[in-house]
């Protein structure tokens, strides 16, 4: 199968409006010359796309409210907390969102799926870790060699 065309963000723009218009999508499509293909390959990055086939206005203010939840929920999805996700969203917090019972249930469930990768992380080596990392190997090294080459021992100093 080969891969489709990708639409350019003129196409893409002129579909929406086409869509935004009430025109049915093979309709629209036949006349921007685009193939249904690459429509669906585009709406898979495209959330303005998507809203708009979805039969919604993706510019109300309703639609970026509800893509914002929507990042939320993705966020959360791939194991980045609330808190964080909230940071890389840039919102304030998501009390009032999750003032919805049906919302706090998603969020509940996303991250609670999310929770089993939660471990599978690697570890981070910070300067500070691998620090204190070499500082307890050479006490061990000490230890375990009674002081390591210490003045009594020869090649000491």
């Amino acid at each position: 199968m080969n891969d489709p065309a990708p639409l350019t963000a003129r196409q893409t723009a002129r579909l929406i409006t086409a869509l935004q218009q009430g025109q049915d999508l093979d309709d629209a499509a036949a006349v921007l010359r685009i193939e249904l293909s690459s429509v669906w390959a585009r709406a898979r990055t495209d959330t303005r796309l998507t809203i708009a086939l979805a039969g919604r206005d993706p510019d109300s203010l309703e639609e970026r409210g509800r893509t914002r939840r929507a990042e939320y929920l993705r966020l959360l999805a791939l194991g980045v907390s609330p808190s964080r996700a909230e940071l890389i969203l840039g919102v304030p917090g998501t009390d009032a969102w999750r003032s919805s019972r049906t919302f706090a249930r998603a969020c509940d469930a996303v991250s609670a799926q999310a929770a089993a990768y939660m471990d599978i992380g690697r570890p981070r080596l910070t300067p500070q870790w691998v620090k204190r990392f070499l500082e307890a190997e050479q006490l061990w090294h000490e230890r375990l060699h009674g002081g390591g080459r210490g003045r009594d021992r020869p090649g000491g100093h």
